[in-house]
């Protein structure tokens, strides 16, 4: 499977918000705020026009199959990515988890998953990233607190 990454264009903002509205989606996330429809649009323009937030589409094979992206959080870079749930399992989440790393220059990145959350952290831990912390959070997708891992990485 072809996997690539572009910069998001305004005919993405339909089905991103699709994406990220998932309930299995959300799940997996679980830390994700519940997206409000009347909220979107500010959203949307938040994360395609603010300096220091970098928001790529994920193609595969030339179609939509979700996003990858870096923002800070609490002044440290973390990265994220949401696959589609029918193209899950595939190894879209790791192609397109490397191709933002070759794009992201700045080091130590982080990267926050919920610890139930195996593919996610396998996705991680082979594009480098290593648990450095267990945290208990509040999970909005799931209202309730729930352990989360933060991985770091390095280099």
């Amino acid at each position: 499977m072809d996997v690539r990454l572009r910069t998001p264009r305004q005919e993405d903002s339909e089905p991103l918000y699709a994406l990220e509205s998932d309930p299995r989606v959300a799940r997996m996330a679980a830390f994700g705020a519940p997206r409000d429809p009347a909220m979107w649009p500010a959203h949307w323009e938040l994360v395609t026009t603010t300096p220091g937030i970098t928001t790529r589409i994920v193609e595969a094979d030339g179609v939509f199959a979700g996003m990858a992206c870096c923002y800070p959080m609490d002044g440290v870079p973390n990265v994220g990515y949401s696959i589609l749930p029918e193209l899950w399992g595939r190894g879209i989440a790791s192609a397109a988890l490397r191709l933002l790393l070759d794009e992201i220059a700045v080091r130590p990145l982080e990267a926050r998953v919920a610890e139930d959350n195996a593919p996610s952290r396998r996705v991680l831990e082979k594009a480098g990233f290593r648990v450095v912390e267990r945290e208990v959070s509040f999970a909005p997708a799931r209202g309730e607190q729930i352990p989360e891992l933060v991985l770091t990485l390095e280099i």
